[in-house]
C-alpha cells in the first residue's frame, strides 16, 4: 500500500497515545507520514461496533463509503465498518493468552511499546488500516 503511494488512515476506539506508542515502536517516528488521517477515541468516544470513527475517516479523507476498503481484525470492527457503508476484509486474529499477567500489561502498555506490539492479549488496542 506505502509502494502504490495509496491514501490511507487508521481508526480505533484505543487511546492516540496507544496507537503513538505502538505504530512508533514498528515504524519509527514518522510513521505519521504514512497516513493520510488517524482517528481515535479521543475524537470518535463511541466504541466498535458503532461506525462513529469510520464515518469521521471518511470525512476527514473526503470518501464515500464505496471508495474505500476496511481491513479488520475484530468483529466488532468489521460491524462498525459495515455499518458505515465501507467493504471490509477481516482477518479475525486469535490471540494467544499473555506471558505475564494482564494487570502487568495494563500497567506497562502506555510506557513499554514493546509490550504494546508484541504479544498483545485480549483487550488489546485494535488498529484498522483502510485504503482508498
Amino acid at each position: 500500500m506505502l509502494r502504490a503511494h495509496l491514501p490511507m488512515g487508521i481508526v480505533t476506539t484505543t487511546s492516540r497515545g496507544n496507537v503513538e506508542a505502538l505504530l512508533g515502536c514498528h515504524l519509527g517516528s514518522h510513521w505519521k507520514d504514512h497516513f493520510a488521517t488517524v482517528v481515535c477515541a479521543n475524537e470518535a468516544p463511541r466504541k466498535k461496533p458503532d461506525p462513529q470513527v469510520y464515518q469521521l475517516a471518511l470525512d476527514a479523507l473526503r470518501l464515500r463509503p464505496h471508495e474505500a476498503v476496511a481491513i479488520e481484525d475484530a468483529p466488532a470492527g468489521v460491524e462498525a465498518a459495515q455499518r458505515a457503508g465501507v467493504p471490509v476484509s477481516s482477518r479475525i486474529a486469535i490471540i494467544s493468552p499473555p506471558a505475564r499477567p494482564l494487570a502487568r500489561w495494563r500497567s506497562a502498555r502506555h510506557s513499554d511499546a514493546a509490550t504494546v506490539g508484541s504479544r498483545a492479549p485480549l483487550g488489546a488496542p485494535r488498529v484498522s488500516v483502510w485504503i482508498r
